[in-house]
């Protein structure tokens, strides 16, 4: 299970060589919308996204990108449009496949997520040449655990979803559940960062007030 460049959560058959495919196509988001980032690079207070219980403070958000960019030896302020885009749907997505996988009885063990990081790692040809891989993708060692538990999870939502579908009919019952997960939740985003569309799940543009007809 996986989402595609889209952000749509797509699965693929089960194989050897696929593995690490699923694995960075999951973790790169796909990208749509402007971020107005000043001041990212300093400490923030409030929320960046609004979701009951699984919100996510700005504070979180910019220490996420401070440690990509950290890896990818960055000067602190070099946080870009795309990369704050990226590491905030990464979240938002986890949070939601976290909640579903809450109400669904659904967890990842610390072992399983050592036992798929050691095998990406085999494929990859070590560790290191993984992480090095990831940190490209603008995904941080610090956080690959975190979406080595995702892959794991939802794996096995798709299959719990739709015990007897296909991998398309699973997937589709993944991203649904996530989706209607995200008007649970009523997810919203903070204005500077954007608008959260739930269907995409992803952050889109900001909203321009001038751009709105008056007769609207």
């Amino acid at each position: 299970m996986m989402t595609n460049r889209q952000g749509r959560i797509v699965k693929t058959p089960r194989n050897t060589t696929g593995r690490r495919s699923r694995l960075t196509a999951y973790a790169a988001i796909a990208v749509v919308g402007v971020f107005v980032l000043s001041g990212c690079g300093s400490s923030q207070a409030g929320n960046a996204v609004m979701m009951d219980d699984y919100s996510i403070t700005e504070a979180e958000l910019n220490d996420q990108v401070q440690q990509i960019l950290s890896a990818q030896g960055r000067s602190p302020d070099a946080a870009s449009q795309a990369l704050v885009v990226t590491t905030l749907d990464r979240m938002i997505t986890t949070r939601l496949v976290d909640a579903v996988a809450l109400d669904a009885g659904i967890e990842a063990t610390q072992g399983e997520i050592d036992a798929a990081l050691a095998a990406y790692s085999e494929q990859s040809g070590g560790r290191q040449a993984f992480e090095d891989s990831l940190v490209a993708q603008d995904i941080a060692p610090s956080q690959i655990e975190s979406i080595m538990r995702l892959n794991i999870l939802a794996e096995r939502l798709g299959g719990a979803l739709d015990p007897a579908g296909s991998p398309e009919t699973q997937s589709a019952a993944l991203l649904q559940a996530v989706v209607d997960k995200s008007v649970e939740l009523g997810t919203e985003v903070s204005p500077r960062y954007g608008t959260w569309d739930g269907p995409a799940l992803q952050v889109g543009p900001a909203i321009n007030d001038l751009s709105i007809p008056l007769s609207e």
